[in-house]
């Protein structure tokens, strides 16, 4: 009976070696595909980013690219610096301003200049007063950056919806195969 059991031992792990070959190279397969999609997802993007489009209000044609990493950065200022936000639109004055604010703070300015928003003149960034002059809006609760793009078709409508789905899909698969390296001792544990 031992006998049985020691063979039928030996026997599965002749098994497990013979299809371990055979399981790695499917799994290789699988990653190699998945990072072909990613490539795929990461050219459309990059293509999509690239067309010109018209901005609300001013009309100003710039590459969407630039129109979302601008609007980022005004986002940013809103949220995290909003003494340099506010002197950003007493200088830019944009056409959804009621009420601008009075006072410009000098180290808001400096802080602008330092980081590209505003020449050494103290002029603004010709596309970030663009986006900001599309983008900007108040409403009772205060200012908000609405998307500043004219949408110039309804592919172009469907297309960014199309990829903004498929870029939370990457994300959770980034996110997936990182636990899931870590959990094959392959990273460092936090």
């Amino acid at each position: 009976m031992a006998l049985r059991r020691q063979q039928a031992g030996k026997n599965a792990e002749k098994r497990r070696r013979i299809a371990q070959p055979a399981t790695i190279k499917i799994k290789e397969e699988r990653m190699k595909d998945r990072e072909d999609e990613a490539e795929r997802y990461r050219r459309r993007v990059e293509a999509f980013l690239r067309q010109k489009v018209r901005l609300r209000g001013n009309g100003v044609e710039m590459e969407l690219g630039t129109v979302e990493s601008r609007l980022l950065g005004l986002q940013f200022l809103q949220e995290e610096k909003p003494k340099a936000f506010e002197t950003l639109v007493a200088i830019v004055k944009p056409s959804g301003a009621t009420r601008l604010p009075e006072k410009v703070s000098a180290k808001a300015v400096a802080y602008l200049k330092e980081g590209g928003t505003l020449r050494s003149d103290g002029s603004p960034e010709e596309l970030a007063a663009a986006v900001l002059d599309a983008a900007y809006v108040e409403t009772k609760e205060g200012a908000i950056l609405r998307d500043p793009v004219i949408p110039p078709s309804r592919a172009f409508v469907e297309e960014r919806r199309a990829l903004d789905e498929e870029g939370h899909y990457w994300a959770a698969q980034g996110i997936q195969n990182r636990y899931n390296w870590r959990g094959q001792g392959g990273g460092p544990s936090r």
